[in-house]
């Protein structure tokens, strides 16, 4: 069986004193004779040997008989707060208490007020908890698309961005690949006739040899015209003056000073 907490009727003494010593509400004798009515005693009785069930009905049977009882409003609410957890009920109860105790006791409010925040924090956790735990609130569904909304929102803005960075990239890729296209458009041109400087036209040709193991390969060769270089054939065949090394790695028998070339030599071309 429980009994009430020294704490619970530390607190009672102390309202209920100040109550039998100021009280001047307007309710007058009816207020002074709740105190002492069967109904309040037998309440208190009833809340000394840890009958709470009973304890509250008593109180409430004293609030309903007794217009301005504001000890049983503070028994009450205090059994409904700690005992009941009934916390909308202990609120309006302190809160009754306040409005009935009277002006005499208006030091002692602050006690009650700390009290009804305390209560009031009580509740609002419960409301959250309860909100949190009920998959059928309309409120949590709507905070379950909402975060999946503002997921998927991240998750376009990211694909949007990868998006960019890649047209970028293919952007840069487009117009490398056209400067390549241009300078092979040139090429093709140049080739058609003699490299820069020639005087009367570069010839390209092909001879074919057969190595040491009967294997035949077809060579691919030009014709040095007066005026050429390594780095204006290497432009002529492959687009890009600075290839010249390829050629003269192939005809080192022909090339003896750097890039200079003699009209009438026939180079291999690798």
């Amino acid at each position: 069986m429980r009994t009430t907490s020294p704490a619970t009727f530390l607190l009672a003494t102390l309202f209920a004193a100040a109550l039998l010593s100021g009280c001047d509400t307007a309710e007058g004798p009816k207020a002074d004779n709740a105190a002492n009515s069967p109904e309040m005693r037998a309440a208190i009785e009833a809340e000394r040997i840890g009958n709470y069930n009973e304890a509250i009905r008593l109180y409430q049977a004293t609030i309903d008989n007794y217009r301005g009882a504001a000890l049983a409003n503070l028994q009450l609410a205090i059994l409904l707060h700690e005992y009941r957890k009934d916390y909308l009920g202990a609120i309006f109860h302190y809160r009754r208490y306040i409005e009935t105790a009277g002006r005499g006791n208006r030091n002692d409010f602050s006690i009650i007020s700390n009290r009804i925040e305390k209560v009031e924090q009580l509740l609002s956790a419960r409301y959250v908890r309860a909100i949190a735990e009920s998959e059928a609130s309309g409120g949590v569904q709507l905070m379950k698309s909402y975060a999946e909304l503002d997921q998927r929102v991240s998750t376009l803005k990211a694909g949007n961005d990868k998006l960019a960075a890649s047209n970028e990239t293919l952007r840069a890729e487009i117009k490398r690949l056209n400067a390549k296209n241009d300078s092979l458009r040139l090429w093709i041109t140049r080739i058609q006739n003699s490299p820069t400087g020639g005087t009367t036209g570069g010839r390209m040709d092909s001879v074919t040899i057969t190595d040491e193991d009967g294997n035949k390969k077809v060579l691919q060769t030009y014709e040095v015209q007066k005026g050429d270089s390594l780095s204006v054939i290497a432009e002529f065949v492959y687009g890009d003056r600075s290839q010249w090394p390829r050629i003269r790695d192939a005809n080192l028998d022909k090339v003896k000073n750097g890039e200079i070339v003699r009209p009438g030599d026939v180079l291999v071309i690798p």
